[in-house]
């Protein structure tokens, strides 16, 4: 598969989800997502284990979920979890992080591809 070295793979949508609240939200970007994440924390919602899928114009997706211990003092944005888990930065303590790249049919795909994706706020 052949990638245009400068133009990368955009975002589709964001899927975020409360699996003990069986909530979920869709949203256009890291922007919305994150008010999305402090919407629920606002309500009270435990936000301690969320799964995230970021949707790409391909059909690819990066899926992930990240939990937090109750001594996390600060929910971080789905942007810096998704840096996280990409090895960029440090976590706070008591989060964890975790994600795969699959293809259009959930595949796993190796995760040096991520370099081809659009993953900046927006």
């Amino acid at each position: 598969m052949e990638f245009d070295p400068i133009e990368k793979i955009g975002i589709a949508r964001i899927r975020l989800s409360l699996p003990k609240c069986g909530t979920t939200v869709v949203a256009a970007g890291f922007f919305e997502a994150d008010r999305a994440l402090t919407a629920w924390k606002d309500a009270a919602r435990p936000v301690h284990a969320c799964e995230y899928a970021i949707q790409f114009i391909d059909g690819a997706a990066l899926r992930g979920r990240f939990s937090s211990s109750a001594k996390t003092a600060r929910l971080p944005s789905l942007w810096k979890v998704v840096q996280l888990a990409l090895g960029v930065g440090s976590a706070a303590a008591g989060l964890r992080v975790y994600h795969a790249l699959v293809d259009r049919n959930g595949k796993p795909v190796d995760t040096s591809l991520l370099e081809h994706y659009a993953l900046e706020r927006s």
